[in-house]
C-alpha cells in the first residue's frame, strides 16, 4: 500500500485558509447592494468550487486503502471545516437578502391573498404570507380550502341531520296530537252513541211500558165490560147463586151458552 502523502491536496491547507481570510469578512450592506452581492455570489462560487476540488480528489484518495481512507476523510473534513462555515455563512447572508427581497416582491400581492384567505375563513400574518411564493402559497391555499370545505361539509351534514331529527320530531308529535284528537272524537262519538242508543232503548222502553199499560187498561176494561155483559146475561135468564144448580154453563172461547133445568120427575 502506498504511503498517504497529505501534500497532494491541492489546495494546500495554507492556500484554503489564505482562501477563507479573504471572503469570511465580505458583507452585503443591504438589498441595493448589488456589487456587495455581486462579489459574495463570486465567493461562493469560487468556495463551491474549490470545496468539490477537495472532496474529489478526497474521494479519490479514499480509494487507495481504508487506512488511508480514513486519514483522507479526517483531513478532508478539516480542511473543508475551514471553508465550508465560511461559505455557509455567507450563503445565509445571501440567502437573507434574497428572503428579504422576495418579500418586499410579494407585499404588492398581500392584499388578493387576505382577500382568498378570508373567503375561506383562514387568518395569517403577513410575516408568514410574505415567505411563501406563488407555487407555497397556492398549495397552502388549496390545503387550507379543502380543510375549510370538509368543515362546511361537515356542518352541513350536522344541521341537515339536526332538521331531519327536528322535523321527525315535529311530525311525531303533531301525530300524536292528532291521534290523541281521534281518540277524543272516538270516544265522544261512542259516548253520544250510548247516549243515543240508551235514550231510544228509555223511549221504547217507556213506549213499551205506556203499551202494556194502556193494554192492560183496555183488557181490564173489556174484563169489566165483559163482566157486567156476563152479569147482565145471568140476571136476564133468572140465574142467581140460590137457583144455581138448576143452571149449566157451556163455554166454548168467547161463547157461553147457558141451560137451565126445566123439571125433572121420578118414574
Amino acid at each position: 500500500m502506498e504511503n498517504l502523502n497529505l501534500d497532494e491536496f491541492n489546495p494546500t491547507k495554507f492556500e484554503l485558509t489564505k482562501l477563507a481570510e479573504k471572503y469570511k469578512s465580505l458583507e452585503i450592506k443591504d438589498i441595493e447592494d448589488k456589487e456587495g452581492y455581486l462579489i459574495v455570489d463570486e465567493a461562493i462560487e469560487k468556495l463551491k468550487k474549490t470545496r468539490n476540488e477537495i472532496r474529489k480528489f478526497g474521494k479519490k484518495a479514499r480509494s487507495k486503502a481504508i487506512a488511508y481512507q480514513k486519514e483522507v476523510i479526517k483531513t478532508e473534513k478539516e480542511l473543508v471545516a475551514i471553508i465550508e462555515p465560511i461559505e455557509l455563512d455567507l450563503l445565509n447572508k445571501q440567502k437573507i437578502v434574497d428572503t428579504e427581497i422576495e418579500k418586499r416582491k410579494r407585499i404588492e400581492f398581500l392584499p388578493e391573498r387576505h382577500i382568498k384567505l378570508k373567503e375561506i375563513k383562514c387568518i395569517i400574518d403577513d410575516e408568514t404570507l410574505l415567505l411563501m411564493d406563488d407555487n407555497e402559497f397556492m398549495r397552502f391555499f388549496n390545503e387550507k380550502k379543502e380543510e375549510y370545505l370538509l368543515k362546511i361539509q361537515e356542518e352541513n351534514e350536522k344541521k341537515e341531520e339536526e332538521l331531519k331529527k327536528e322535523k321527525l320530531r315535529i311530525q311525531e308529535e303533531k301525530d300524536s296530537i292528532e291521534r290523541e284528537k281521534q281518540k277524543q272524537i272516538e270516544i265522544e262519538k261512542a259516548r253520544k252513541e250510548t247516549a243515543k242508543r240508551v235514550k231510544k232503548e228509555m223511549e221504547e222502553k217507556t213506549i213499551k211500558l205506556e203499551q202494556e199499560r194502556v193494554k192492560q187498561e183496555l183488557a181490564e176494561k173489556e174484563k169489566t165490560e165483559k163482566n157486567k155483559k156476563y152479569i147482565k146475561f145471568l140476571d136476564k135468564n133468572g140465574y142467581s147463586e140460590k137457583e144455581k144448580e138448576n143452571f149449566f154453563i157451556q163455554r166454548d172461547n168467547n161463547k157461553i151458552v147457558l141451560f137451565k133445568k126445566i123439571d125433572e120427575i121420578i118414574l
